[in-house]
Protein backbone atom coordinates (compact mmCIF):
# COMPACT_ATOMS: atom_id res chain seq x y z
CA UNK A 1 0.00 0.00 0.00
CA UNK A 2 1.47 3.33 -1.03
CA UNK A 3 1.10 6.40 1.94
CA UNK A 4 -0.28 7.92 -0.88
CA UNK A 5 -3.12 5.91 -2.06
CA UNK A 6 -5.75 7.60 -0.40
CA UNK A 7 -5.10 10.41 -2.85
CA UNK A 8 -4.74 8.10 -5.35
CA UNK A 9 -7.79 6.61 -5.11
CA UNK A 10 -9.64 10.18 -5.31
CA UNK A 11 -7.54 10.82 -8.52
CA UNK A 12 -8.92 7.62 -10.31
CA UNK A 13 -12.46 8.09 -9.55
CA UNK A 14 -12.26 11.54 -10.89
CA UNK A 15 -10.79 10.43 -14.14
CA UNK A 16 -13.05 9.94 -16.94
CA UNK A 17 -10.69 7.65 -18.93
CA UNK A 18 -11.18 4.18 -20.06
CA UNK A 19 -7.89 1.73 -19.02
CA UNK A 20 -5.42 1.91 -19.42
CA UNK A 21 -4.82 5.21 -19.90
CA UNK A 22 -6.04 5.81 -16.18
CA UNK A 23 -3.81 2.62 -14.89
CA UNK A 24 -0.73 4.89 -16.54
CA UNK A 25 -1.93 8.06 -15.41
CA UNK A 26 -2.19 6.74 -11.70
CA UNK A 27 1.59 5.50 -12.52
CA UNK A 28 2.88 8.65 -13.25
CA UNK A 29 1.43 10.81 -10.56
CA UNK A 30 2.54 8.11 -7.95
CA UNK A 31 5.80 8.11 -9.05
CA UNK A 32 6.25 11.99 -9.52
CA UNK A 33 4.76 11.72 -5.74
CA UNK A 34 7.33 9.64 -4.20
CA UNK A 35 10.48 11.25 -5.53
CA UNK A 36 9.38 14.49 -4.39
CA UNK A 37 8.79 13.02 -1.44
CA UNK A 38 12.39 11.24 -0.71
CA UNK A 39 13.70 14.59 -2.20
CA UNK A 40 12.20 16.37 0.52
CA UNK A 41 12.62 13.57 3.11
CA UNK A 42 16.55 14.07 2.36
CA UNK A 43 16.20 17.78 2.98
CA UNK A 44 15.52 16.75 6.78
CA UNK A 45 11.82 16.96 6.74
CA UNK A 46 9.95 14.90 8.93
CA UNK A 47 7.85 11.84 6.91
CA UNK A 48 4.66 13.73 7.57
CA UNK A 49 6.16 17.22 6.61
CA UNK A 50 7.67 15.38 3.28
CA UNK A 51 4.28 14.23 3.10
CA UNK A 52 2.57 17.48 2.97
CA UNK A 53 4.99 18.97 0.53
CA UNK A 54 4.59 16.63 -2.32
CA UNK A 55 1.24 16.92 -2.13
CA UNK A 56 1.43 20.51 -1.95
CA UNK A 57 3.60 20.15 -5.22
CA UNK A 58 0.95 18.22 -7.34
CA UNK A 59 -1.45 19.92 -9.09
CA UNK A 60 -4.47 17.52 -8.82
CA UNK A 61 -7.26 20.34 -9.35
CA UNK A 62 -10.37 19.65 -11.75
CA UNK A 63 -8.20 21.30 -14.44
CA UNK A 64 -5.74 19.27 -13.90
CA UNK A 65 -7.12 16.31 -14.27
CA UNK A 66 -8.82 17.97 -17.45
CA UNK A 67 -5.68 18.45 -19.03
CA UNK A 68 -4.68 15.18 -18.56
CA UNK A 69 -7.17 13.99 -20.00
CA UNK A 70 -6.55 15.98 -22.99
CA UNK A 71 -3.26 14.80 -22.78
CA UNK A 72 -3.52 11.11 -22.95
CA UNK A 73 -7.18 10.92 -24.23
CA UNK A 74 -5.61 11.67 -28.18
CA UNK A 75 -7.47 9.42 -31.02
CA UNK A 76 -3.70 7.89 -31.66
CA UNK A 77 -2.93 7.11 -27.67
CA UNK A 78 -6.48 5.48 -27.55
CA UNK A 79 -6.41 3.76 -30.57
CA UNK A 80 -3.57 1.99 -29.44
CA UNK A 81 -4.44 1.81 -25.65
CA UNK A 82 -7.30 0.59 -26.93
CA UNK A 83 -5.89 -2.06 -29.46
CA UNK A 84 -3.73 -3.38 -26.33
CA UNK A 85 -6.43 -3.57 -23.72
CA UNK A 86 -8.31 -5.34 -26.14
CA UNK A 87 -6.01 -8.01 -27.15
CA UNK A 88 -7.76 -11.38 -27.19
CA UNK A 89 -6.92 -14.79 -25.27
CA UNK A 90 -3.76 -16.63 -25.95
CA UNK A 91 -5.37 -18.55 -28.58
CA UNK A 92 -6.32 -16.02 -30.88
CA UNK A 93 -2.81 -14.32 -30.92
CA UNK A 94 -1.37 -17.66 -31.19
CA UNK A 95 -3.37 -17.60 -34.36
CA UNK A 96 -2.33 -14.28 -35.52
CA UNK A 97 1.27 -14.91 -35.09
CA UNK A 98 0.38 -17.84 -36.82
CA UNK A 99 -0.48 -16.15 -39.64
CA UNK A 100 2.29 -13.46 -40.13
CA UNK A 101 4.71 -16.22 -40.18
CA UNK A 102 3.25 -18.37 -42.46
CA UNK A 103 2.89 -15.04 -44.49
CA UNK A 104 6.56 -14.13 -44.04
CA UNK A 105 7.56 -18.11 -44.95
CA UNK A 106 5.04 -17.57 -48.18
CA UNK A 107 6.93 -14.32 -48.91
CA UNK A 108 10.12 -16.10 -48.48
CA UNK A 109 9.76 -18.72 -50.95
CA UNK A 110 8.40 -16.48 -53.59
CA UNK A 111 11.20 -13.95 -53.21
CA UNK A 112 13.75 -16.92 -53.53
CA UNK A 113 12.25 -16.88 -57.11
CA UNK A 114 13.58 -14.25 -58.11
CA UNK A 115 17.44 -13.80 -58.73
CA UNK A 116 18.97 -12.23 -56.16
CA UNK A 117 20.96 -10.41 -57.77
CA UNK A 118 18.51 -8.50 -59.06
CA UNK A 119 15.88 -8.98 -56.16
CA UNK A 120 15.63 -5.60 -54.51
CA UNK A 121 18.27 -3.38 -55.53
CA UNK A 122 19.81 -0.61 -53.95
CA UNK A 123 16.80 0.23 -52.48
CA UNK A 124 16.98 -2.74 -50.05
CA UNK A 125 19.55 -0.35 -48.18
CA UNK A 126 17.34 1.90 -46.16
CA UNK A 127 15.19 -0.75 -45.85
CA UNK A 128 17.19 -2.95 -44.28
CA UNK A 129 19.00 -0.23 -41.89
CA UNK A 130 15.76 0.62 -40.83
CA UNK A 131 14.87 -3.20 -40.01
CA UNK A 132 18.03 -3.25 -38.03
CA UNK A 133 17.14 -0.22 -35.91
CA UNK A 134 13.90 -1.89 -35.17
CA UNK A 135 15.40 -5.35 -34.23
CA UNK A 136 18.18 -3.53 -31.86
CA UNK A 137 15.16 -1.42 -30.12
CA UNK A 138 13.21 -4.73 -30.00
CA UNK A 139 15.56 -6.49 -28.44
CA UNK A 140 16.78 -4.03 -26.10
CA UNK A 141 13.06 -3.37 -24.79
CA UNK A 142 12.70 -7.32 -24.31
CA UNK A 143 15.71 -6.97 -22.43
CA UNK A 144 14.54 -4.59 -19.99
CA UNK A 145 10.67 -5.79 -19.34
CA UNK A 146 11.84 -9.44 -19.52
CA UNK A 147 14.99 -10.02 -17.59
CA UNK A 148 16.14 -6.30 -15.73
CA UNK A 149 12.39 -6.16 -15.27
CA UNK A 150 12.67 -2.18 -15.22
CA UNK A 151 8.95 -1.67 -14.19
CA UNK A 152 9.44 1.86 -13.27
CA UNK A 153 6.31 3.94 -14.66
CA UNK A 154 7.95 6.65 -17.00
CA UNK A 155 10.32 4.25 -18.63
CA UNK A 156 7.59 1.49 -19.54
CA UNK A 157 6.66 2.55 -22.80
CA UNK A 158 10.03 4.25 -23.56
CA UNK A 159 10.86 2.77 -27.04
CA UNK A 160 7.38 1.33 -28.07
CA UNK A 161 6.60 4.57 -30.21
CA UNK A 162 9.86 4.60 -31.71
CA UNK A 163 9.84 0.77 -32.64
CA UNK A 164 6.45 1.69 -34.53
CA UNK A 165 7.52 4.43 -36.29
CA UNK A 166 10.59 2.23 -37.76
CA UNK A 167 7.89 -0.41 -38.21
CA UNK A 168 5.68 2.16 -40.60
CA UNK A 169 8.85 3.84 -41.84
CA UNK A 170 9.78 0.45 -43.52
CA UNK A 171 6.84 0.27 -45.66
CA UNK A 172 6.96 3.83 -46.62
CA UNK A 173 10.60 3.69 -47.51
CA UNK A 174 10.00 0.53 -49.74
CA UNK A 175 6.88 2.36 -51.58
CA UNK A 176 8.88 5.68 -52.12
CA UNK A 177 11.76 3.05 -53.52
CA UNK A 178 9.08 1.69 -56.43
CA UNK A 179 7.93 5.07 -56.96
CA UNK A 180 11.38 6.80 -57.67
CA UNK A 181 12.57 3.45 -59.33
CA UNK A 182 9.33 3.78 -61.57
CA UNK A 183 9.95 7.30 -62.71
CA UNK A 184 13.43 6.84 -63.68
CA UNK A 185 12.18 3.25 -65.86
CA UNK A 186 9.32 5.70 -67.54
CA UNK A 187 12.15 8.05 -68.20
CA UNK A 188 14.10 4.96 -69.75
CA UNK A 189 11.15 3.77 -71.80
CA UNK A 190 10.46 7.79 -73.30
CA UNK A 191 14.32 7.49 -74.28
CA UNK A 192 14.20 3.64 -75.72
CA UNK A 193 10.71 2.51 -76.43
CA UNK A 194 11.74 -0.43 -77.77
CA UNK A 195 12.91 -1.71 -74.12
CA UNK A 196 9.37 -1.00 -72.99
CA UNK A 197 8.94 -4.82 -72.02
CA UNK A 198 12.43 -5.66 -70.87
CA UNK A 199 12.10 -2.12 -68.62
CA UNK A 200 9.00 -3.16 -66.97
CA UNK A 201 9.45 -6.71 -66.26
CA UNK A 202 12.77 -5.23 -64.62
CA UNK A 203 10.76 -2.86 -62.62
CA UNK A 204 8.31 -5.38 -61.45
CA UNK A 205 11.17 -7.65 -59.96
CA UNK A 206 12.84 -5.24 -58.23
CA UNK A 207 9.43 -4.05 -56.97
CA UNK A 208 8.28 -7.13 -56.05
CA UNK A 209 11.18 -7.77 -53.91
CA UNK A 210 11.32 -4.48 -52.42
CA UNK A 211 7.84 -4.40 -51.56
CA UNK A 212 7.80 -8.15 -49.59
CA UNK A 213 10.96 -8.21 -47.98
CA UNK A 214 9.63 -4.35 -46.54
CA UNK A 215 6.01 -5.86 -45.32
CA UNK A 216 7.41 -8.62 -44.28
CA UNK A 217 10.23 -7.19 -41.99
CA UNK A 218 7.51 -4.05 -40.89
CA UNK A 219 4.54 -6.88 -40.41
CA UNK A 220 7.81 -8.88 -37.96
CA UNK A 221 8.34 -5.50 -36.26
CA UNK A 222 4.86 -4.24 -35.59
CA UNK A 223 4.17 -7.71 -34.12
CA UNK A 224 7.09 -7.64 -32.19
CA UNK A 225 5.60 -4.14 -31.14
CA UNK A 226 2.08 -5.44 -30.37
CA UNK A 227 3.14 -7.93 -27.87
CA UNK A 228 5.32 -5.78 -25.77
CA UNK A 229 2.66 -3.38 -26.06
CA UNK A 230 0.27 -5.89 -24.14
CA UNK A 231 3.35 -6.69 -21.51
CA UNK A 232 3.43 -3.10 -20.88
CA UNK A 233 -0.96 -2.44 -20.45
CA UNK A 234 -0.60 -5.44 -18.16
CA UNK A 235 2.32 -4.30 -16.42
CA UNK A 236 0.60 -1.04 -15.70
CA UNK A 237 -2.76 -2.60 -14.73
CA UNK A 238 -1.16 -4.39 -11.92
CA UNK A 239 1.27 -1.72 -10.57
CA UNK A 240 -1.83 0.58 -10.55
CA UNK A 241 -4.02 -1.91 -9.31
CA UNK A 242 -1.14 -3.01 -6.02
CA UNK A 243 -1.17 1.03 -5.39
CA UNK A 244 -5.05 1.18 -4.92
CA UNK A 245 -5.39 -1.91 -2.95
CA UNK A 246 -5.37 -1.95 1.06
Amino acid sequence: MSRFTVVLRDLSDRLSLPQPARSRILLEISGDLEALFQSFLERGLSEEEAEQEALAHIDLSSEAIQDLGRVHGGWFRSFVDTLAHRAGPRWERALLVLLILGGVLLSGALLNAVPMSRAAGIWFLPVGCTALGALIVSGWKTYVLFLLRDHRPRRLRRGLDTLLGLSVLQVFLAFGGVWFTGVGSVRSIAREPLRAGVVTMQWLQHSLALLILALSLGLLAGLVWFFLLTRVVSIEHQEAAALLAD
